[in-house]
């Protein structure tokens, strides 16, 4: 019988070699590793080579990109594409922000509204007129749909007095400037006032839903929506630390990388058609690293404002499965800075996963402290005599072991918050 898990957690010692994972950048012609100090269990200071989470993160949301297509789970228009805007490039979900939703369109308004988004994609300056008259297209059918809410029919003949007289353009040399503007202004007021009446605007509540609906990349790894003057944020349901050098276990080395140019000598290396001889030092990155991340299964789908789930249990289910097998991709070929030349040797990989079955938070100590494995069996053992049951742990030796915990898991489903 399947389980319902409520939280993942992955604690372990990943032994990379010959990885430029952590690269930041470069000055001159000299690649930069990133350095971080962090301090042991014993107090000391130490200085280790380090792969911040959003790299991880960059890695797993490319696996889960790959697994919605392919099972044709929901993606919003930026994450189809890849693009790092995410649904903010999604024109259903813009319009919600605009207090219109598509979906109430009639057939033939919906496909042009679809036309000229994918039109505006295309253009490049947006002080074109062909840019503007778009815009403007599309303003006159959102307030088509934004106006057949307003019941009333003095409020709604005052609306559309109101919205003309907004988009009046006014001149500042005009010796009435001034009162025109305030008129503008005021009328700004009025306006809001009968969508206040009307419930015109979406509830912040009502925009999650939405994006909950529309992407499972938006919904896993989180997003802040800030289109259309909002301040929306979504929090990630899956989680990545920083993937830490172990003191003593990493190391940094540095090689000489060239392009092979004939008759290097009669072009520079400088010019901006980088036709020349070009030399440049890159690093290459061995050591065991502290890799920590956290996967809040009961979180998938759930809207934290409505505290209620935006999506069906299949379909939560279906994520589910789709977030768990991305992360075991991501292990196996992890796609990151400059694997294109330097993939990572894997040589191992060792620690603990622990399953929570509750909403007690499945328990992960960082293997920087070398005792993590006795800390995490202790704990497990507390928070079961507190609640009985509620935590697993698997400890395993290698990603042969992992992959098959993982393989378990999938066949479990997310809990849910009754």
């Amino acid at each position: 019988m399947a389980k319902k898990v409520a939280s993942i957690s992955i604690s372990g010692e990943i032994t990379l070699n010959l990885h430029s994972l952590n690269n930041e950048g470069g000055e001159g012609n000299q690649i930069m590793t990133r350095q971080l100090t962090i301090i042991d269990k014993e107090g000391h200071e130490h200085t280790v080579n380090g792969i911040s989470g959003d790299m991880f993160k960059h890695i797993h949301v490319g696996h889960l990109i790959n697994y919605a297509s392919e099972h044709k789970l929901s993606l919003c228009e930026g994450c189809a594409i890849s693009d790092p805007n995410r649904i903010s490039l999604d024109s259903k979900f813009i319009s919600i922000l605009k207090g219109v939703d598509p979906e109430q369109f009639d057939e033939e308004d919906l496909k042009k509204y679809q036309e000229i988004n994918n039109a505006i994609s295309l253009m490049i300056d947006d002080s074109s007129k062909e840019y503007k008259d778009a815009i403007k297209e599309l303003k006159t059918i959102e307030k088509k749909y934004i106006i057949q809410k307003i019941t009333d029919d003095n409020d709604k003949t005052e609306y559309q007095s109101l919205a003309i007289l907004i988009e009046t353009k006014l001149n500042k040399k005009d010796d009435n400037f001034a009162e025109k503007k305030k008129q503008q202004d005021d009328a700004k007021k009025k306006k809001k006032e009968i969508e206040k009446k009307y419930s015109l605007d979406f509830s912040n509540e009502e925009k999650i839903d939405k994006l909950l609906e529309a992407c499972i990349v938006d919904d896993v790894h989180g997003v802040l929506i800030t289109a259309e003057k909002n301040n929306l944020p979504r929090k990630s349901v899956i989680e990545f630390a920083w993937t830490v050098g172990i003191p003593d276990k990493n190391n940094t080395e540095t090689y000489v990388h060239t392009k092979l140019v004939a008759d290097a000598g009669e072009k520079g290396s400088g010019t901006g058609s980088n036709e020349g001889q070009n030399i440049f030092h890159r690093p290459a990155n061995h050591g065991t690293y502290a890799f920590v991340c956290n996967l809040d299964a009961y979180r998938i789908g759930f809207n934290d404002i409505s505290r209620k789930y935006s999506i069906e249990d299949t379909e939560r289910l279906n994520r589910y499965k789709a977030i768990l097998q991305s992360l075991l991709s991501s292990f196996l070929n992890p796609k990151g800075a400059m694997t294109s030349t330097q993939k990572p040797h894997i040589t191992d990989f060792k620690g603990v996963v622990a399953i929570s079955y509750k909403l007690l938070p499945a328990p992960t100590i960082s293997s920087i402290n070398p005792e993590y494995l006795k800390e995490i069996t202790t704990i497990t053992k507390n928070l079961n005599s507190i609640e009985p049951d509620s935590i697993e742990i698997k400890k395993f030796e290698g990603l042969g072991e992992l992959s098959g915990i993982i393989a378990d898991l999938i066949k479990n489903e997310p809990y849910k918050i009754n």
